[in-house]
């Protein structure tokens, strides 16, 4: 991804970026995991919303990533059915979403039919950085000053209160 090569490939600040998205009922949330350098994790927030903002606006989806992600998507399809559990997991997904019976087989021609112009137009309906939360872990002492310097609202939650609520 853009993001991948931007934090890992030209700054160096990171082994790699993923990011997750998942669509419950009638939301939809997008989880971008980055383990960066403990003394970079505010440029590279900076960096994320620097890159959020050219998706969002004028440099929206190339062709080469459009042509990756769905190819990605597609060859991922049938490796979803491997187990029982994989599979009654696709059945419930089917019920909870209210979807036809033949949602996957469907599938891959959905994601071979999506333009660039849809995916943009999505992106920027959906992807507001003012929407943002941020769970930032690492060293507090390090940490926060350089999330204060971007005005960011922080809550330190230390790892033994995680620990006592059973997570």
């Amino acid at each position: 991804s853009r993001i991948n090569m931007n934090l890992r490939e030209t700054k160096g600040w990171s082994y790699g970026v993923r990011s997750i998205l998942t669509t419950p009922l009638n939301n939809a949330s997008l989880m971008l995991y980055a383990p960066v350098q403990a003394d970079r994790t505010g440029d590279s927030m900076v960096e994320l919303l620097k890159d959020m903002g050219a998706y969002t606006g004028e440099q929206g989806v190339t062709g080469e990533e459009l042509t990756r992600m769905i190819n990605g998507n597609v060859r991922e399809l049938p490796g979803q059915f491997e187990t029982s559990r994989d599979v009654l997991g696709g059945v419930r997904n089917i019920v909870t979403y209210e979807r036809p019976d033949d949602y996957y087989e469907a599938l891959a021609s959905k994601y071979e039919g999506l333009t660039a112009e849809e995916i943009n137009a999505k992106a920027r309906e959906v992807l507001k950085s003012d929407d943002l939360v941020w769970v930032v872990v690492g060293d507090a002492e390090s940490v926060r000053p350089q999330l204060d310097q971007l005005g960011l609202p922080v809550e330190v939650v230390k790892a033994a209160e995680t620990e006592e609520a059973g997570e």
